[in-house]
């Protein structure tokens, strides 16, 4: 069965920008650490365009995205930054071919280690 991800991009008003970084990065060690059905969490910037970030999460299923939206941690993030946005946030779901689920299970222990 295929996972659900999420690719999210964020335009940051460039005065927060590193305030967006620190707390984006901190929501998603949490993520991966306490949520067990969540497989990635990765966070980027475009090249060309600066201070448009780009999330990519993987999760079990679409049901497992809508309880992470409502834990204290994301709803706390959503207010952190919400101001610091240019726009909503535009979001894009699709689902996983690879790697496999067992694959995407086995690498997540990895990804605690930073």
């Amino acid at each position: 069965m295929a996972k659900y991800c999420m690719f999210v991009t964020l335009s940051v008003k460039p005065e927060y920008r590193d305030e967006f970084l620190e707390s984006t990065k901190q929501d998603g060690m949490i993520h991966v650490k306490d949520e067990p059905l969540c497989y990635r969490y990765d966070l980027s910037e475009d090249i060309s365009t600066p201070n448009r970030f780009y999330v990519y999460e993987v999760y079990e299923k679409a049901e497992t995205v809508e309880e992470v939206r409502k834990t204290e941690h994301f709803i706390k993030w959503r207010a952190k930054v919400s101001d610091w946005l240019e726009g909503p946030p535009e979001r894009v779901l699709s689902l996983t071919h690879f790697p496999s689920d067992v694959g995407w299970v086995k690498q997540k222990p990895g990804l605690v280690n930073w």
